[in-house]
């Protein structure tokens, strides 16, 4: 069992085109056989860390600048980083590279593993801090996120139209009107309830996080009566298409860089198919559990399957079937309605 001078990089930035700056450096001292949690606990007893009030996401510098390196998660990735490091000219130079963060920050990226294809960097969040502490999202016209700012939000581009009053040669007085780039806005972040209306669905709206979006085209699928279906989903991707392949209607959308936000980046809102879509896949009971919900503010009627079924029929034109009520009005309610349902 030989030993092995490995670099770690910590408390440092990644630039846009993955390279790692201003960090600090330590050297650690290792045996070439050593295990992945043999490695965390080195590097967590090195840096002085607390294990359980700390994360850290460990990266081999690969040096290929189109990442930020090979995540290492497991004893197999160890040992060939540390081969590469001892055997391969390449890599003598190579770094474990320590991204560090706190359990209770709100940066939805905790992991980068998921098999998807090249990180997507999103074009544009905007959110200014309101007060001392806390930034507002805006949702809708009703509600406010407060989010703290250890979510690392990537402000994105967006334009700004400036006026420039002149004259021209017989003196009339003109306005040109000129587009300039700012990476913050005064303007608040609109981000889409997940009961939004496909008319207020644009290419660039944001929604909070993945389930909220899906939550919406669930709904609105079940309202508009067509059907769907995933063309593509991980943590950084949520692609659908119409049931119907020779359909046009289409939607992608992608993670926003370091944040939970999802951004509608492609739409086509328009079928070219039938969409008469009565009895679908999307009326879960998940999905009708939030009717449900609606439907207790709006009547003083004992919630029962039949009546869901009849409800259900008479606002949005679909089919459900007696137990798919059942189990939306279980969920609903809470599972004490299940002993209810049994002594009737």
């Amino acid at each position: 069992m030989d030993g092995i001078c490995i670099v770690v990089a910590y408390n440092g930035k990644w630039t846009t085109d993955n390279k790692y700056l201003d960090h600090e450096t330590k050297l650690i001292l290792v045996n070439d056989e050593i295990t992945f949690e043999g490695l965390v606990e080195k590097i967590f007893q090195v840096l002085k860390l607390k294990r359980g009030e700390i994360e850290a996401n460990i990266w081999f510098d690969t040096k290929l600048e189109t990442s930020k390196g090979m995540l290492v998660t497991n004893d197999d990735e160890v040992s060939t980083c540390i081969y590469l490091r001892k055997n391969d000219s390449n890599f003598k130079a190579s770094r474990f590279i320590v991204d560090i963060a706190e359990r209770n920050s709100l940066s939805a990226n905790s992991s980068k593993t998921e098999l998807c294809d090249n990180i997507v960097h999103e074009e544009g969040v905007n959110s200014e801090p309101q007060e001392e502490g806390l930034w507002e999202m805006h949702i809708g016209h009703k509600a406010l996120i407060e989010v703290e700012p250890t979510m690392e939000v990537e402000y994105l581009k967006t334009k700004e139209i400036t006026e420039d009053r002149g004259h021209t040669s017989n003196g009339k007085k003109v306005r040109r009107r000129s587009a300039s780039t700012s990476k913050r806005s005064n303007l608040p972040t609109v981000v889409l309830r997940e009961d939004a209306s496909l008319d207020e669905i644009v290419v660039g709206s944001l929604f909070a996080d993945k389930q909220c979006l899906k939550k919406c085209f669930s709904s609105n699928a079940i309202k508009y009566h067509f059907r769907f279906k995933v063309d593509k989903s991980c943590k950084l991707r949520y692609y659908l298409k119409c049931y119907d392949d020779e359909c046009s209607w289409y939607l992608h959308s992608s993670q926003v860089h370091d944040s939970a936000l999802f951004k509608i980046t492609s739409f086509e809102k328009n079928h070219s198919c039938s969409i008469d879509e009565t009895d679908q896949r999307h009326a879960t009971y998940k999905v009708i559990s939030d009717y449900i919900i609606e439907l207790l503010h709006d009547t003083d009627a004992e919630i029962k399957p039949k009546f869901v079924v009849e409800e259900m029929r008479r606002r949005y034109g679909l089919s459900i079937s007696y137990h798919k009520a059942w189990r939306a009005i279980q969920l609903a309610l809470g599972p004490e309605m299940d002993d209810q349902f049994q002594t009737e």
